[in-house]
């Protein structure tokens, strides 16, 4: 195999099985690789080339658009690596230049160094190490309890960690380049909202009603004794609409915000299981009867007067019962 180097004089490995000493054939080994490349002496020497003619080879290679460090890529360049990159992702790339049998070996371990080196190696990684992202991460709680922060200052210092706000700009950049990557981000942040031809503004307004979207079941009330039953009327573009539902708050007003215009039409504390019944009451009625635009739940209605009066008939019964 070409990864163990045992067939291969650029790998140490090769000279001693040989005999040589490990300097001797970690020397050897190196020569070799620098045979291999144009961009080495030793490589045109090895044509028959005198070493100023080798520099002048070099030299050539150097300014004949290959990309150098400090220069940027022409079009022509960049396309070429794409497609470099796309051909050795190919096995058969491989099979063609090496043959089936070696063509298939070097493939395999071209694939296996690159989920090991690449992007993809945070399992492998992880698998190696457990805590590399557990507290290794100034974004896990446990990176700061570690430090001795407790528990809820920890999730503070995870918070802001997180945010990328103008002072992380301009604590890490200075204050002139730093507002003017905080502007940057922002100015992109807004065009790719409008780019895909998304209104800001509805998709704000959306956030904030969908954070307000709860779910309760027999499984997740089991150590909640009482919760709220509501009823409130929103504007869905346009539209008058009913949304019901369960909350553990004690006001309505922790659950929903008050610039979202909402009126209040029912409030009532009662035990978990009864309160999830009259949920589901009301389920059976109303849930996918409509669909909003704005506001992403099912348990809503149209505000009409018919719709009103059987949510009416359905407190009254479920009062009864």
């Amino acid at each position: 195999m070409r990864g163990e180097g045992k067939n291969d004089p650029r790998r140490p490995v090769y000279w001693k099985l040989l005999g040589f000493s490990e300097e001797e054939s970690t020397s050897k080994a190196k020569l070799e690789c620098k045979k291999c490349s144009p961009r080495c002496i030793e490589y045109w020497v090895k044509k028959g080339f005198t070493e100023e003619e080798s520099l002048i080879k070099i030299k050539e290679i150097q300014n004949n658009g290959k990309y150098n460090k400090g220069s940027k890529r022409t079009e022509e360049q960049k396309q070429n690596m794409k497609l470099t990159q796309t051909k050795i992702q190919d096995i058969n790339y491989w099979i063609e230049k090496y043959g089936e049998e070696l063509g298939t070996k070097n493939f395999l371990d071209f694939k296996n160094k690159q989920i090991e080196n690449g992007k993809s190696s945070k399992q492998y990684r992880l698998n190696k190490n457990p805590n590399t992202y557990i507290d290794g991460s100034i974004r896990r709680p446990e990176y700061w309890i570690k430090l001795g922060y407790n528990e809820e200052e920890s999730k503070i210092l995870v918070s802001k960690s997180q945010s990328r706000g103008i002072d992380f700009y301009i604590k890490k950049y200075g204050e002139e380049i730093g507002i003017e990557k905080w502007k940057s981000k922002n100015d992109k942040w807004f065009k790719s909202f409008y780019k895909s031809g998304k209104n800001l503004n509805e998709i704000n307004e959306k956030r904030k009603l969908n954070s307000h979207v709860g779910y309760y079941t027999e499984e997740t009330i089991v150590n909640i004794d009482y919760l709220n039953f509501y009823m409130i009327i929103l504007e869905d573009k346009g539209n008058k609409i009913a949304k019901y539902g369960l909350t553990k708050y004690d006001t309505i007003s922790k659950r929903w915000s008050v610039s979202l215009n909402y009126n209040l039409l029912l409030f009532k504390k009662m035990k978990s299981i009864d309160a999830l019944k009259l949920e589901n009451k009301f389920h059976s009625y109303f849930k996918h009867s409509y669909t909003p635009t704005v506001i992403k739940t099912t348990e809503c209605f149209e505000y009409t007067d018919n719709n009103i009066t059987t949510s009416l008939k359905i407190l009254e019964e479920f009062e009864n019962g």
